[in-house]
């Protein structure tokens, strides 16, 4: 005996989905980037995180230009603006939106 999921059919006809990146995120989404300690995830989140601010391409894929908030769980907010400084450099950012960044670091419940 199979059973279906109610619904289902409805999903896959539902509106068309509005890329941030393409292919890669919706904005409909919430997205979190998962790996090893020491896997570049910072790096690659912050990236990430100039390129749909400004509109710019992210390996390739095409980004819609949209607000982002960055919430760092570890990193403070000196080490994580540091992080952002030198990403900017690299990519040659113009800073035309700034990210909204929020850090955790050191906070205990």
């Amino acid at each position: 005996m199979s059973k279906s999921v109610s619904g289902f059919s409805k999903l896959s006809k539902s509106k068309k989905i509005d890329w941030i990146v393409e292919d890669l995120i919706s904005s409909d989404s919430v997205n979190i980037l998962c790996g090893d300690s020491g896997s570049k995830k910072t790096w690659i989140g912050i990236w990430l995180a100039e390129c749909i601010a400004n509109g710019n391409p992210f390996l390739g894929f095409k980004t819609k230009k949209s607000k982002v908030l960055y919430v760092d769980e570890e990193m403070g907010e000196t080490s994580l603006g540091s992080r952002f400084c030198m990403v900017e450099i690299g990519i040659n950012a113009k800073r035309e939106n700034e990210v909204i960044c929020l850090s955790g670091a050191g906070f205990n419940f």
